[in-house]
This record gives structure tokens, sequence and C-alpha cells, in this order.
């Protein structure tokens, strides 16, 4: 049997979110042309419509495996495995108290499941302020690994609020930031953004973004975007 490991070796990822840069962009065929594409909790593409800019492939998932419907959504082994994915992977540790590894019991019996290591988690934990979201700690445990390059597609730290499963799409910041609120151990989006920025993007050639991004990355307007109000 090949490994985690072996299996990311020497490969090149597309890691694909629900930014507002995939819309409309055509990058289907691109993501779909890399060794692997990962992708996150329910970002399962289901409309063939959007295939032509968010691609059909999903060999990897990394799903919160929370089971709810709002976040990583329902656990479903017979169902990912039917879309193709290889392997799924949890977002968070069993250690998390908020994890609840009850739910995924007999997962791994369908398709492999592996879950992020303390070791991998817990560092990011303490760089970032809240609780580091599935993004995030997917591109760390990515980066863990001997892989050649990890191109983020619509991954933009919620700096854009495309069809991200908070919002109905066209949503606005302040409903987010609503959302986020209800939740005392919530996500700091700009806290993860500036981890992205000045450590993980600047310290690790392996990571290419587009030039949607880029953009972002150079305009300091970004850095502080949420809840300055607090």
């Amino acid at each position: 049997m090949v490994t985690y490991a072996k299996y990311l070796e020497g490969k090149t990822i597309a890691l694909v979110s629900s930014g507002s840069s995939l819309k409309g962009k055509n990058q289907g065929p691109l993501i779909d042309s890399f060794d692997i594409v990962v992708r996150l909790n329910r970002g399962i593409p289901l409309d063939q419509h959007k295939y032509k800019d968010v691609g059909k492939r999903t060999d990897i998932l990394y799903n919160c495996l929370d089971g709810a419907p709002d976040a990583g959504g329902r656990i479903d082994g017979n169902f990912w495995r039917a879309r193709g994915v290889r392997c799924v992977c949890s977002t968070y540790p069993k250690s998390e108290y908020f994890t609840f590894p009850e739910r995924s019991l007999g997962l791994g019996g369908i398709i492999p499941t592996r879950w992020i290591p303390d070791a991998t988690y817990y560092p990011i934990k303490e760089e970032v302020k809240g609780r580091p979201n599935s993004g995030t700690t997917t591109l760390v445990d990515l980066l863990s690994f001997d892989i050649k390059e990890v191109r983020l597609f619509g991954m933009d730290f919620f700096r854009t609020l495309y069809d991200i499963s908070y919002l109905k799409e066209g949503g606005n910041k302040e409903d987010f930031e609503r959302v986020l609120s209800t939740n005392p151990d919530r996500h700091d989006p700009d806290s993860q953004y500036l981890f992205f920025k000045n450590k993980l993007y600047a310290e690790d050639s392996r990571i290419k973004i587009d030039e949607y991004f880029e953009k972002i990355i150079a305009n300091p307007d970004y850095d502080s975007m949420y809840f300055k109000g607090n």
C-alpha cells in the first residue's frame, strides 16, 4: 500500500477553494491538469456548469469531519469514493476539543482516511488568533510533505466572498462577521491571512498563486478587513 507521503511525493497539487478569482475564469481544465486536485469540506463540484471554472476532479478531500451541514457536511464515504476521491483527511487532529472522531467511525473501511497530526496542527494554532480554518490547516499539512508545488485556486483567506459555505453568493462582509461572531472560538480571517502572507507564502517557494491574489498580497488595505470595531 502506498503511504500518503509517497502518494504526494514530487507531485504538483491544485488546492481549490471558493474565492471570487475562480468565477468566470475558465480555470477548470488547468485545475484538472495537476497531478493531484485537493478540495475542502463540501467543495466537491456537483454542478456541471461550474466545471469550466472549478474543474471536476477531486483526488483528496480535506474535511473537518464534523458532519455539520454548514461546515464539513454529511460524512459519506460511499459518495466521496463515487466522486473519485482517493483519500479523506481531517483538517483537525483528534485531540482538539471540538472534533468528533466518533462521527466518522467506519469511514476508513470505505475510503482511506487520515487525521492531521498534532505536530502539524498545534504550531499553526500558536501562530494565529482563534481557531485555524480548514484552508490554513490543509495548506500547512500539504507543505509538510515533499511536494513539488501547490497552486492555490480561489483561496484568498476570505479577502473576497464568492460562493463560500457561510453565505449565499453575493453575501457581504457584515453577514460574514455576524456568522463568525456566533462562535466564541471563531476564526480570525485577518490573522490567518497575515500568517499566510508573512510566513507561509514569504518563506516557501512551492506555493504558487495567481495574478489576482498577487494584487491582493501587494495591497496593504487587505491586511485588516474584519471586526475593526472590536
